[in-house]
């Protein structure tokens, strides 16, 4: 049992390593995991005054956009803290997404690299590194969690500066390396615990089956003992 414990607690730190680190590259790299996007039901939008959009995807790292007679899409590899201009029809107004709102992103690589550092430790069968392990992961999880509150500002401060634009209709949600970044929370903080309890119990086995041992040699001594008193006799 602890042995599976300890196996599952690996394997579960693995999978949010995998997921974070998806979240991670996002967009621009992978244009289907952004963080928040934006898709133009109504009016003329343009970005930075260059070309019309239908819709936006903000990544960790840049932002893509599909071209309004519904091209594919292309994507700028800004960095991280980046800002995006979106003008209103005959450019009469303009929403900022500011980099102020974008530069926080940066936390989900750090995340990954905390989470990464606490699977590694999964593997030690010390119960001190085990305990360390866990704490590691709690760490993972708080600054994952840091990451998802920051995916929701920016989600929100979005949402809120598009629906500033007069005579165009949109629909604010969540991407995909939103809601991997929810599921990596979960997995650490339960990979965290199922590791140092599994070594836990691992420890308490091993102690038992040892003190088990010595019983049974200490039995065997005294039987030997008395045997050669009698004989002795």
């Amino acid at each position: 049992m602890a042995r599976a414990l300890c196996t599952f607690g690996v394997v579960v730190l693995l999978a949010a390593f995998a997921l974070q680190l998806i979240s991670s590259i996002s967009t621009p790299f992978l244009t289907d995991l952004d963080i928040v996007r934006v898709h133009f039901n109504k009016g003329v939008v343009s970005v930075n005054q260059i070309r019309s959009v239908s819709e936006i995807r903000l990544g960790v790292w840049g932002y893509c956009t599909a071209e309004q007679d519904g091209g594919d899409f292309s994507c700028e590899h800004t960095g991280h803290g980046y800002s995006i201009g979106l003008h209103g029809p005959e450019n009469a107004q303009v929403a900022n997404i500011q980099a102020s709102w974008t530069n926080g992103l940066a936390v989900h690589p750090v995340a990954t690299a905390v989470i990464f550092v606490a699977f590694v430790l999964s593997f030690s069968t010390h119960l001190l590194v085990a305990l360390i392990t866990t704490l590691v992961a709690f760490l993972a999880a708080l600054i994952t969690l840091i990451a998802f509150a920051i995916d929701i500002a920016l989600y929100a401060l979005t949402k809120h500066a598009v629906h500033d634009l007069d005579g165009v209709s949109a629909n604010v949600n969540f991407g995909p390396g939103y809601w991997l970044t929810l599921a990596t929370v979960v997995l650490v903080l339960l990979g965290g615990c199922t590791t140092c309890f599994g070594r836990h119990r691992a420890r308490r086995a091993g102690t038992a089956k040892a003190a088990s041992a010595t019983m049974t040699t200490d039995g065997e001594k005294s039987r030997f003992w008395r045997r050669w008193r009698r004989n002795k006799v």
